[in-house]
């Protein structure tokens, strides 16, 4: 008797491991190995790779910020005008609305930044490379008003967006005064 209740106990106690080590792994609340998530996870990192290779050949009008962050911006000229240093989103609507150029200086010192709307930087490939451009001579960008990294403008200041865009021709495109001229470059 105390042997059949002991088997009974026992029987009772390994019935629902057997049960769960039959059920599928893809079930939710079911944990999975540690060398199968980590399988997954390499299958992930590889696709990433792949991804990001792609970005790299396959034009997709898309760019990662990451990718703008410290690159040289040309002009039209083929002069190297400036770095972007930050790109400013628009909370709204979730747009790129402008990249902080930096200009002058050394090594991030006495630098001047300028608010470039988003929409005058293009992208060009240039020797089998992509490359930043803006539709700007060297002598109006330098002489165009700019600030530091300490004191940014107010961006989100309708009257702010006007002035600045107008230095860089890109009023009539962003607030639709077609009777305006743009200023020549």
């Amino acid at each position: 008797m105390k042997y059949s209740i002991l088997s009974a106990a026992l029987a009772l106690g390994i019935a629902p491991a057997m049960l769960v080590a039959q059920q599928p792994a893809n079930q939710p609340g079911v944990s999975q190995p540690y060398e199968t998530n980590k399988a997954v996870a390499d299958d992930r990192t590889v696709d990433r790779n792949e991804i990001d290779r792609a970005d790299e050949v396959t034009p997709t009008g898309l760019i990662r910020a990451s990718q703008m962050m410290n690159a040289a911006v040309y002009n039209n000229a083929e002069e190297q005008v400036g770095t972007i240093s930050d790109v400013v989103l628009d909370q709204r609507t979730g747009q790129a609305r402008y990249v902080a150029l930096s200009t002058g200086g050394f090594l991030g010192l006495g630098d001047a930044l300028h608010a470039i709307p988003f929409k005058s930087v293009k992208t060009q490939v240039h020797d089998g490379d992509e490359v930043f451009v803006l539709n700007i001579d060297a002598e109006r960008l330098e002489n165009a008003k700019g600030f530091d990294q300490d004191n940014w403008p107010n961006m989100g200041d309708r009257n702010w967006q006007q002035t600045n865009d107008r230095q860089y021709g890109d009023y009539d495109r962003q607030y639709g005064d077609s009777d305006r001229v743009a200023p020549q470059q």
